[in-house]
């Protein structure tokens, strides 16, 4: 990850960055409407690889790890709602399952690709202690074996409360929008990597609504054009207020 080299390189540092403000459009609002959090914005999130190593031979002598993964699916659907406390938000998904590509073989391993995310770290960290317990538990009932790969993690984005009220301010000075909103809840599941220059500077993430469209990375998603004078004119106005105060 990029923002991720930076921190390990001391980018922050030189020059020494004092904020970071950015923005993205928000499919589920309003077009051209402002929305920010002064808190938690968006999620935790971690990719894991499961690879099930067994041997292809005839069924009744074999570890097939098709069942076996498809078993590891269903098991994993039940941690959010067993093992995370209600009122914290988490999800995992099984994005990815690859085994075999012959009708008459059995495959030789499995390979799933699953997803965490959660709205802190403390609810991952129970999510993944909880995924190897029931990987190792559900392969060993099928002597099975198994490995874990963390592939890679992004930390939550939680804005500066005091710069997300400086951008609030701002907005309705400049009326930026007819539509201003401070959310006082996490909006998304989605993870961004804002998080990371947020973790090293105080800063403000904010949306701006894009209206009726498809999700974002869907290829029928849309940008809106009409919403380019409210995203331009937020940065426009930040930056007058603060080399004003320079």
């Amino acid at each position: 990850m990029v923002p991720t080299s930076w921190s390990r390189q001391g980018y922050w540092k030189t020059p020494r960055w004092t904020r970071y403000l950015a923005t993205t459009t928000a499919l589920v609002s309003q077009q051209a409407n402002c929305l920010l959090n002064p808190g938690r914005l968006w999620a935790v999130t971690t990719l894991i690889k499961s690879l099930s190593k067994v041997f292809p031979a005839m069924p009744h002598l074999a570890v097939d790890p098709i069942y076996v993964g498809a078993s590891l699916v269903q098991q994993l659907q039940g941690l959010v709602g067993r093992h995370k406390s209600p009122l914290e938000a988490g999800v995992i998904t099984v994005a990815a399952f690859h085994a075999g590509d012959a009708a008459n073989v059995i495959p030789g391993q499995a390979e799933l690709l699953v997803n965490i995310r959660s709205d802190r770290p403390s609810s991952r960290e129970a999510l993944a202690g909880k995924l190897k317990q029931v990987t190792a538990g559900v392969c060993a009932a099928h002597s099975a074996q198994f490995h874990l790969e963390h592939l890679h993690q992004v930390p939550p984005l939680v804005n500066d409360p005091a710069w997300s009220e400086r951008v609030l301010a701002v907005a309705n000075k400049h009326g930026i929008s007819h539509d201003i909103q401070q959310l006082d809840y996490m909006p998304t599941m989605g993870a961004e990597d804002f998080a990371f220059y947020l973790q090293e500077v105080p800063g403000c993430f904010f949306f701006v609504g894009n209206g009726d469209s498809a999700y974002l990375h869907n290829e029928h998603y849309d940008f809106n054009d009409a919403v380019l004078p409210v995203a331009g004119g937020m940065f426009v106005a930040l930056a007058k207020e603060l080399l004003a105060r320079a």
